[in-house]
């Protein structure tokens, strides 16, 4: 009898995280959007080959990197308590074959929506743990938790009691009148035995791509338990990943025994084969594949070329119509043509309807204008209408009732820019999103009739920040913002505009900017 994938996942994480011992300068690096940022420049403006295409970056790919010694160094505080502030992590343990830190990790913020006419006010508060380590020269890890307590503008409170999920952060019970309460947990085990070769196994997000969005895989959707392989090539020139993920569908599973019913399981096999000759070049390709794995009949055996890590393998073999699984193919492209500058790309494609397609373009610019620690990106998104549905909406390209690629999902175009400029630790930051789409709308038109169909919608979502960076162990800040969205479809339109204060330790992504 074969074993599940959930199992096989679950098997090898409780074996790695007893049996095995090792270090690691491949500490795994938080996917969260600055300090992504930070890592590409440093990677943009290098020598040496380098694969940015997939996501969370590990430490080891800028072993070997020469920063630039001109920039700005922070002050080295003497006294403790100035020095786990401002410099480093609250505690360390380190002798020379064990390295361990815990940090606390938290959100603390408070605003306000003016165009809210309740004049309620708008809080999240955020607390948590975080604890990173290695053993050895072969094994990192790291653990971190999340409890929330948030209230949110009416457009976001709307969606999440609509999707019942926080986006990206999981499902969630209610707190006092209108309130959310929900939690999150992470963790993962990076081992590489060789150089060039990577295996992570854990429960988290993965992205594909250089750009803001990603078309293809994307940290939208809720954490996930996942076993990840790196392996490169010819002096790591050409680098294969492989990703097996345990997913989820927020449909009950109708017949059972438990107190509370299962959520229907699904099963995620996602390949990348990239190729870099140079530090000015990468190109990849790309599947996923999102299989089915319960039916009305019980639980479904996977098919044996899930298991096999061959890239288009699932494809060849599923043909181009299959109604127990959901494929995307893709392409990625970076290219540097000036050091600490960047052009990207991606199509993705459904491979049982080749009409289904999306495609970015993007640009950035790290040190942009010769101005050091200036950012610039702009990035152009377009998903036509069933880029990641399936006939049987229980098949969708899906996850935890998020879309695995882009949060709005289908039927979009869109136009990004960014700006963040840093100056020692004072920063400011600006984003600028619009989003032309249609979303589906189902009247109720009495004696068990509905009226379905798609309205059109433009979506203008504008945030800027000022704040200061006290302690970049853990990204922690304090800032000040204001956000406005302004939604306008052919019968209404809606508005917001939000204005915040936070204390937090920035090291995740989220995306409210839909």
């Amino acid at each position: 009898m074969i074993l599940s994938i959930h199992r096989i996942i679950s098997i090898l994480v409780f074996f790695l995280l007893f049996q095995i011992i090792g270090y690691s300068q491949v500490q795994i690096k938080p996917i969260q959007w600055d300090l992504n940022a930070t890592c590409n420049r440093q990677l943009s403006q290098s020598n040496q080959v380098y694969h940015s295409i997939s996501k969370a970056f590990i430490g080891s790919q800028f072993d070997s990197l020469t920063l630039d010694s001109n920039r700005w160094e922070r002050k080295k505080h003497k006294g403790l308590i100035m020095r786990k502030v401002r410099n480093e992590n609250l505690l360390v343990v380190d002798t020379h074959d064990f390295y361990l830190t815990i940090d606390p990790i938290f959100n603390f913020q408070i605003g306000r929506d003016t165009e809210d006419s309740t004049n309620r006010n708008l809080s999240n508060n955020t607390r948590g743990i975080l604890v990173q380590g290695a053993v050895g020269q072969k094994l990192a890890f790291y653990a971190s938790f999340y409890e929330n307590q948030s209230f949110f503008p009416t457009y976001l409170s709307d969606h999440i009691k609509e999707t019942g999920v926080i986006p990206g952060q999981g499902r969630y019970k209610g707190f006092k009148i209108d309130g959310f309460d929900y939690a999150m947990a992470s963790g993962a085990l990076s081992y590489t035995p060789f150089k060039n070769v990577n295996v992570q196994f854990g429960h988290g997000k993965n992205f594909i791509g250089d750009g803001y969005r990603s078309l293809l895989l994307s940290d939208n959707t809720f954490n996930y338990p996942y076993l990840k392989g790196t392996f490169g090539f010819f002096k790591n020139k050409l680098q294969y990943q492989v990703l097996y993920a345990s997913l989820i569908n927020l449909n009950r599973i109708p017949a059972t025994t438990s107190t509370e019913a299962q959520f229907i399981r699904q099963a995620g096999t996602f390949h990348n084969l990239s190729f870099s000759p140079n530090n000015k070049f990468e190109i990849s390709l790309f599947e996923g594949v999102v299989y089915q794995n319960w039916d009305s009949t019980g639980t479904q055996s996977l098919p044996w070329n899930f298991y096999v890590p061959v890239i288009y393998l699932n494809t060849a073999v599923e043909g181009m119509s299959n109604a127990n699984s959901k494929p995307v193919l893709g392409l990625n492209l970076r290219v540097n043509p000036f050091k600490g500058y960047m052009i990207y790309g991606q199509v993705a494609i459904d491979n049982y309807n080749v009409s289904n397609t999306g495609f970015q373009f993007g640009v950035a610019a790290y040190d942009a204008m010769s101005i050091k620690d200036l950012t610039l990106q702009a990035e152009w998104n377009n998903v036509s209408k069933g880029m990641y549905q399936h006939s049987n909406p229980q098949n969708d390209y899906k996850h935890y009732g998020g879309y695995l690629a882009h949060p709005t999902g289908n039927d979009l175009n869109e136009l990004i820019g960014i700006v963040h400029y840093s100056f020692h630790d004072f920063f400011v930051s600006a984003k600028w999103v619009y989003s032309d789409r249609t979303s589906p709308v189902d009247v109720d038109l009495g004696n068990g009739s509905v009226l379905s169909y798609r309205e059109s919608q433009q979506v203008t979502y504008q945030d800027y920040s000022i704040g200061y960076l006290l302690n970049p162990k853990t990204n922690m800040k304090i800032k000040l913002g204001y956000s406005s969205r302004k939604l306008n479809r052919l019968s209404s339109s809606e508005n917001t505009s939000w204005f915040y204060f936070s204390f937090i330790t920035d090291l995740q992504n989220v995306y409210y900017d839909f």
